[in-house]
């Protein structure tokens, strides 16, 4: 299931309506799982702080996995990924920190390590979320 996007960046409404659809009768979804790669390749769409948080409130609604590819962060050259106000320069990488959020990175591209694939797993402490993705991996 690929969604649109408008200049690279997926339609929200478009993903609330497929979870509306996919809900099951015991409150559960048949979709498991959104996938996000954040700054976009090969287009380089960096997303915004309220698009990450409006998606990580909406997956969490519809308790759905949502796994954010973070392997370009260091390519977010404009620091569109700051909270509104921020000074971008202080502001890290955003790594959402809720139990059914995945973050995945890499030391590939940041640290031109071309060729090297390493990387890491970011799991929340919160809630049980963490340790069930962690025991299923």
């Amino acid at each position: 299931l690929v969604g649109p996007t408008d200049r690279g960046v997926p339609d929200l409404d478009w993903l609330r309506d497929r979870l509306g659809e996919h809900r099951r009768g015991d409150g559960g979804n048949a979709i498991r799982m959104v996938t996000l790669v954040n700054p976009g390749n090969p287009t380089g769409v960096a997303l915004t702080h309220g698009f990450l948080d409006e998606i990580v409130r909406l997956t969490g609604e519809h308790g759905v996995w949502l796994v954010v590819d973070n392997t370009y962060e260091h390519f977010d050259v404009e620091r569109r990924n700051c909270p509104p106000g921020d000074d971008a320069s202080t502001v890290d990488f955003p790594c959402p920190d809720e139990e059914h959020v995945i973050n995945i990175f890499s030391f590939s591209k940041g640290y031109a390590m071309a060729g090297m694939r390493v990387g890491y797993v970011a799991l929340s402490g919160r809630g049980t979320g963490g340790s069930e993705a962690y025991g299923q991996m």
